[in-house]
């Protein structure tokens, strides 16, 4: 018989994700952008957000609904804008500051966040960026997504990136001034509480427990599939979501938006 080896086994050395709290305006925003047209389509959301959908003029309604849903999918062109627009200085920046922030960058920027929304409804993701620019490629790639046939502006978006940052830039300043600014800035001590009150209660633990704990439920199967490729969880309040949570999936971050406004009302209770 050989002899065994006494040599250990490899140590799984990965270290455990860094879990973050944060109150943040510009993912906010991105995540407040979309649901405004998309909500309509997800039962249990914030009544505010009907009503905005309502208040906004019908051209820039229509913006803001192409631009956050193509290609073929919601959130997915938000999803990757805070992935490569809202790090850093940028994640609790004010409104002018990540605005600014965003203009400066260049338009090929904007054109990787959309062939990053691109790859999320392919089965495979290994497309070259080649194949993706080509206008009849991506013309069939997302007719096959839209079978209204609707997906014409979105492929001119992905094909003009200097026009979908200014275009993108022009809708969510837009939307900030004409109507969120002032409902964020009212809300933002009650996110700020929440982001505190979540950071000190559930500091340490298992990643998929911290998930379970803020959010109050079991997590979807797909968050739990791709949970251990994530090196940074940053959990994010808002006052949108109601019961709902929502998940921006990204290279290495995974961003998990949980509705803050029932645990205010629970705080208000334990207070009375």
């Amino acid at each position: 018989m050989g002899q065994k080896s006494l040599q250990a086994e490899p140590a799984d050395t990965a270290a455990p994700p860094e879990i973050t709290f944060v109150s943040s305006l510009p993912l906010n925003v991105l995540l407040t952008l979309a649901l405004v047209p998309a909500a309509e389509h997800f039962a249990g959301l914030d009544g505010w957000l009907g009503q905005a959908r309502a208040a906004l003029p019908a051209g820039l309604l229509a913006e803001i609904a192409l631009l956050t849903a193509f290609p073929g999918g919601h959130l997915r062109f938000v999803e990757a804008g805070a992935a490569h627009a809202v790090g850093g200085a940028q994640l609790q920046a004010p409104f002018s500051a990540w605005a600014a922030h965003l203009a400066a960058l260049p338009p090929a920027a904007f054109q990787a966040m959309a062939l990053h929304a691109v790859r999320r409804g392919l089965s495979a993701e290994t497309v070259a960026d080649a194949d993706l620019l080509d206008p009849l490629y991506l013309h069939a790639l997302l007719a096959a997504r839209d079978p209204e046939g609707r997906h014409g502006p979105a492929v001119a978006l992905v094909l003009d990136p200097a026009g979908l940052q200014a275009r993108f830039l022009a809708a969510l300043t837009a939307f900030w001034e004409q109507l969120y600014a002032a409902v964020y800035e009212e809300r933002r001590p009650l996110l700020e509480r929440s982001a505190a009150g979540q950071r000190a209660r559930h500091s340490a633990g298992a990643p998929a427990e911290v998930l379970r704990g803020v959010v109050g439920r079991e997590m979807p199967a797909e968050v739990l599939l791709y949970l251990p490729e994530f090196r940074h969880i940053r959990f994010v309040p808002s006052w949108h979501l109601g019961r709902r949570a929502a998940f921006f999936r990204a290279g290495e971050v995974l961003t998990v938006f949980y509705g803050a406004a029932g645990e205010e009302n629970k705080n208000l209770q334990r207070e009375e």
